[in-house]
């Protein structure tokens, strides 16, 4: 994993310098005004850009046509990004966009709907980690191992794997439904007795 890791600073180094969007407001773009909408989760202060008068929406990767869009927590990031992203998608359905431009594949018009796959989609994902607890405390590793069985190709498809699972325990211990201890230089992942 750190060799992996260590292989991905050059493409991504040097970092860009960050301008920084008011939601508040709307935003000139190509001649038009977009209203920001932040979405964040897959990335942290990410915006998706909504157009009123065309109901076009440049979500980038908040919504993806075909996939989900990896939601990781990340150290020195977002601490709830589940909650982010899945917030961020609740104020996305409520616009009323036609054609959605997504940040990978084609542009796409069943948007609401997408959006409604992918919210079902991360409950469900939500309720299998924590059936994964019922029987015993579990790592993340674990957890990752069960959720994502016989489909992680490599390392790199595992650090996102691992990142995405994450994500789902802290969401279910904001929500009541887990608790973790560390022991031993191990975080346990545990599920909430009563619910």
């Amino acid at each position: 994993m750190r060799e992996h890791q260590a292989a991905i600073w050059p493409v991504i180094s040097p970092q860009p310098e960050v301008s920084h969007v008011e939601t508040e407001r709307s935003f000139a773009m190509g001649g038009r005004e977009w209203l920001p909408v932040e979405t964040g989760g897959h990335a942290a202060g990410h915006l998706s850009f909504f157009h009123p008068g065309s109901g076009q929406l440049l979500c980038g990767d908040a919504v993806l046509p075909q996939i989900s869009p990896n939601v990781s927590l990340l150290p020195g990031s977002d601490p709830e990004p589940l909650r982010s992203f899945m917030d961020g998608l609740s104020m996305l359905r409520q616009l009323p966009v036609k054609t959605a431009f997504p940040g990978h594949r084609e542009p796409f018009g069943y948007f609401a709907g997408r959006i409604d796959n992918l919210l079902l989609h991360h409950e469900e994902r939500l309720d299998a980690a924590e059936s994964l607890l019922a029987d015993r405390p579990r790592s993340g590793f674990e957890v990752c191992r069960e959720l994502f069985r016989g489909r992680i190709p490599g390392i790199h498809q595992l650090r996102f794997a691992m990142s995405e699972t994450l994500a789902h325990l802290v969401e279910l211990e904001r929500r009541g439904r887990a608790v973790s201890e560390e022991k031993n230089g191990e975080i346990l992942f545990y599920k909430m007795d009563g619910y």
